[in-house]
């Protein structure tokens, strides 16, 4: 997360950029709107004017935690800066969902940027399910041996699999997942509906049956 922080060598003059809009008034609103986004390398190249001597002023060179930038969520998404009646509506959020490693990462990073700025948490509640594990119970890596494409996995189980492999584990303990673990419960899912299919297609036999042989039985009286 790129700091807007911009220290002036002439005059020691420090600067906190706090919006976009502010941003383009100390600098260049054509640069500022050319930008692909507000992150490094491109921010670099914006340079601003001591609002105190006038020198240009380049954005000092240190970098925040990426869990800052995550922990103002609610108020980047939520018009905290351009519309106070949809923020008071919309804020808190009634329920927050991620892993349980958010609990240290970014439930902290919202709680913490949201009593510093309002006094008050921005959820009511919280859930934190279990990690998803490989089928030895091993963590995942996207770079380790044991990295799932998700779209190969699509390819091969289809994804109706995935969602009752997800829907029936408790979201208190890790769900394990492999195509050993897919292909056991496209088995069963497979078992499952084959009951209900025979059973509709049988009496349909039978009504079949019953109907060519009062047809047969017709053509016999006739005869």
């Amino acid at each position: 997360l790129p700091l807007p922080f911009y220290r002036c060598e002439k005059c020691g003059k420090l600067t906190v950029v706090g919006s976009i809009e502010e941003l383009k008034k100390l600098s260049s609103e054509s640069q500022v709107d050319a930008l692909p986004h507000l992150h490094r390398p491109y921010i670099d190249d914006i340079e601003i004017t001591c609002p105190d001597c006038g020198a240009k002023v380049k954005r000092v060179s240190e970098v925040g935690d990426c869990w800052l930038d995550a922990g103002i969520t609610p108020f980047s998404t939520k018009k905290y800066f351009t519309d106070k009646e949809f923020f008071k509506k919309n804020f808190p959020a009634e329920c927050v969902i991620e892993m349980k490693e958010q609990i240290r990462l970014w439930f902290y990073s919202l709680l913490f940027m949201s009593v510093t700025l309002t006094g008050k948490a921005p959820y009511k509640k919280v859930i934190g399910f279990a990690m998803l594990v490989a089928e030895d119970g091993s963590k995942f890596s996207k770079s380790g041996p044991n990295n799932i494409s998700f779209n190969d996995l699509v390819d091969k189980t289809g994804a109706d699999v995935i969602r009752y492999l997800f829907a029936s584990n408790n979201m208190l303990n890790d769900t394990r997942f492999g195509f050993s673990i897919t292909d056991e419960i496209k088995r069963k899912l497979l078992n499952e509906n084959k009951g209900p299919k025979e059973y509709y297609k049988e009496p349909t036999i039978k009504v079949v049956e019953k109907t060519k042989v009062k047809k047969d039985n017709k053509k016999r009286k006739k005869k």
